[in-house]
Parts: structure tokens; sequence; C-alpha cells
């Protein structure tokens, strides 16, 4: 589950069955106590291409200011760091640490790559080197700069999360980005690179047979809030991995128009409380199994927590039918479960943020400082 809002994670901890206590991970990015995760983690050499991709896909949705000299160094700066196991901070002292660099580049494999920074980069004059470097460095600095957002990406004493874990050890992972506590961009950003992680992990699934890849349900709300350009492939391929994901939003407005377009061609089962009627011409004709049989204003002016569905059933589209939503139920010691929840997930997976986050030994960690 990912929530961008808070409620929705703090309700389905009270949830968890008692039996699954120690399969849940409650990574909540506000909290003392935080669960590590390195979006430039990649455990396959195989697949530092699709992380690297993935990660520049995330930042360049945040920022309108972009460019292609800003997107070259930055997919090359990524791509040194994730193929040599560093996180977010090491990319900054590569782009600004010339000592640095050249110990690291010397030890990337690919020629390519390696060849841009020791060639193409060092013949940059300083103006041109420093306007460069500036461009992908002010991306990068509000992320680190936050404490919480530092702690959680620097590394520390707890191994990083690991998505295509969660998934084949069928865990319960509840991801809390509440935009009030972490900032709207702090939170978008930290988000899209989750699903980044999420949608990597889904395809690494392709080194086990269909048979053996275990369903996974992943629940986004407010989920246009975390979209990459990548999220239209995830929409059409992640099924046959076994990744069933369930999208939740306001209005068709607030999608791209290739994210628009592959979730209303991708996704079996839809349904919809009251739209507005601009948002019931465009999905009446979605839901209808025969033109007409839906109109918009059917989806306009349904009362209070009802709804119109369509399901696939056997690979065919049903029929749409109405319903009417069951009110949540008072469950008795949710409060209490969720503290069980949350103080056990605290124990095994997360540590104090200042535990890895004070001062220069934020840069002092990892396998890429040697």
């Amino acid at each position: 589950v990912l929530d961008v809002h808070g409620d929705l994670a703090q309700s389905v901890l009270g949830l968890v069955p008692t039996q699954r206590t120690n399969d849940a991970i409650v990574f909540d990015a506000a909290a003392e106590h935080v669960v590590a995760f390195n979006p430039l983690a990649c455990d396959d050499p195989r697949r530092v291409d699709q992380v690297t991709s993935g990660v520049v896909s995330a930042f360049k949705k945040l920022y309108d200011s972009w460019g292609p000299r800003l997107e070259n160094l930055l997919r090359y700066a990524v791509f040194v760091v994730v193929e040599q196991q560093g996180t977010l901070l090491d990319m900054l002292k590569l782009l600004t640490d010339k000592g640095y660099r050249d110990a690291v580049v010397m030890r990337v494999s690919d020629e390519v790559v390696r060849s841009f920074w020791t060639q193409e980069f060092a013949s940059w004059n300083t103006q041109y080197r420093t306007e460069a470097v500036s461009a992908v460095t002010n991306k990068l600095m509000p992320f680190l700069t936050s404490r919480q957002l530092r702690a959680i990406t620097s590394g520390g004493g707890k191994p990083s999360l690991d998505l295509r874990r969660v998934m084949d050890e069928q865990k319960l992972l509840i991801v809390n980005l509440s935009r009030g506590l972490l900032g709207q961009d702090n939170a978008t950003l930290l988000g899209s690179l989750l699903l980044t992680g999420i949608e990597q992990a889904a395809l690494a699934r392709a080194d086990l047979p269909e048979a053996e890849r275990r369903d996974h349900y992943v629940y986004l709300d407010e989920f246009q809030s975390l979209t990459t350009p990548s999220t239209a492939i995830m929409l059409s391929e992640a099924r046959k991995y076994r990744v069933c994901l369930t999208l939740s939003h306001q209005l068709t407005r607030q999608l791209d128009e290739p994210t628009y377009h592959a979730v209303i061609g991708n996704c079996g089962t839809l349904l919809s409380f009251r739209v507005g009627l601009e948002d019931a011409e465009l999905l009446a004709p979605a839901f209808s199994k025969h033109p007409g049989q839906l109109a918009a204003a059917d989806l306009s002016n349904l009362p209070n927590y009802t709804a119109y569905v369509r399901l696939l059933v056997d690979g065919h589209p049903s029929r749409p039918f109405s319903l009417r939503t069951l009110p949540p139920t008072n469950q008795a010691g949710a409060e209490d479960r969720a503290a069980i929840v949350r103080r056990t997930s605290q124990t095994r997976h997360a540590q104090r943020q200042n535990h890895f986050c004070t001062g220069a030994n934020v840069l002092a960690t990892g396998p890429l400082r040697q």
C-alpha cells in the first residue's frame, strides 16, 4: 500500500492479522525510526540500464525545468552510482569531487560510460561544466537536504528495503508518504522512486517460471502523483509477472495522456463513484459493453456510497452494474494492533534517523568508498 496522505496507511496497520505481524514492513517516511531504501540499489548487473532509466524518469516527472544536457549528465551519473552500488549522496560526490570521481570512474565496466567521464566531461571548460553540474545538483539537493529523506536513502546499519524479496516472500509493505509531514515534492519523488523500484522488482521476476510467480497486490492511493513515464509500461506488462494493481484517483485530467490510455486499455475492472460530467463523458463508453449501455448521466448522478462497476470475468468484460459500498466497520483493538505492528516492524527493519544522518559520517559508508 502506497499512501501519500497517511490516513489509509494508518488504518491498514490495524487490519494486519496476528499471524502476519512479523511479515509487515511499515515504511513511515516521517517517523523517528525509518526503513532504509536505496533507489539506486541493483543486485543484478544485467538490470543496471533499467534501474538507471527508472530513476531518471522519476526525477524528470518532478521538474518542469529539463533539457537534453541535464538528462544526459544525470543518466551517466546515475549509471555509475547504480553499477558501483552507491547512493544519492555518492552521486552528489561524483559530480562535485574530482578526486573521488576519477577513482570511481576507473572502476566502471561500461566503456561508453567511462569514455563520457574521461573524455567528454573532462573536455568541458570550467564554466560549461559548472552550469551542467549545477543543473543536476539543484535537482538532488532539495531531496538530500531533507534529514528524513537523507536518512532513508543514505543507508545505515540495516539493509536497504528489498522489494523483490517483499514480492517473492509475500510480505506486507505499508508505505506512509504523508505530504503534510514530508512536503509535497519530497513525498512525490520518494513515492515515484518506490513505484519505480516496484516496477523493476516485478520485471525481474522474468527469471522465475510463470507458475512459480506468486500473486502480489499493489494499492496506490492518489496514484497520479506517483506516476512516471514508465508507469504506462508497468500497467501493460505487470500482469504477466503476477503483479496486480489497484489504482485510485479523483479526475481523469490528473493523468497525462499515455497513462490515461494505459489505464483505460489495461485495467480489467473499472469502478467509478460519482464523477463530474466531463469525466462521465469519457468513462461511460469505457464501462459499456455495447455502445450506449451506460450514459454519462448515470455516472454523474450517483448518490453517495454508490458506484458503477465493469468486471473482467474469465477474460470477458461484464455488463456494467451498480453497487452500494459497505461502511467501514469499527474494529475493537485496531489501535492496539496498529501499535504492535509498528513496533514489531521498527525492531526488525528500521532504525533511528540520527543513527546514520549526522555530519560527514553520512559520506563515509558504503561499497563505493575504498
